[in-house]
């Protein structure tokens, strides 16, 4: 058994509630990940691009920053 987690993995052990949605033929977008944005053409890359921006630190200080800021933005 491998110690290392899979990129899903990772980004479920940090976010329980994160998916991936198919938008469109080879297009799959993540989900449930609060500041973050992925797409890519399989669900493997989506969870990869996510791991890697979520172990990355400076990419997790401007994710939690754009989360902040859309929670106190004013609504139009």
């Amino acid at each position: 058994m491998s110690l290392k987690l899979s990129a899903k993995e990772f980004v479920k052990s940090r976010f329980p509630e994160a998916s991936i949605v198919k938008q469109a033929e080879a297009l799959f977008v993540l989900r449930g990940v609060p500041g973050l944005c992925v797409s890519g053409i399989t669900e493997q890359y989506v969870w990869e691009g996510a791991a890697q921006e979520l172990s990355d630190p400076v990419l997790e200080r401007v994710r939690v920053e754009a989360a902040e800021l859309s929670l106190t933005a004013p609504s139009k």
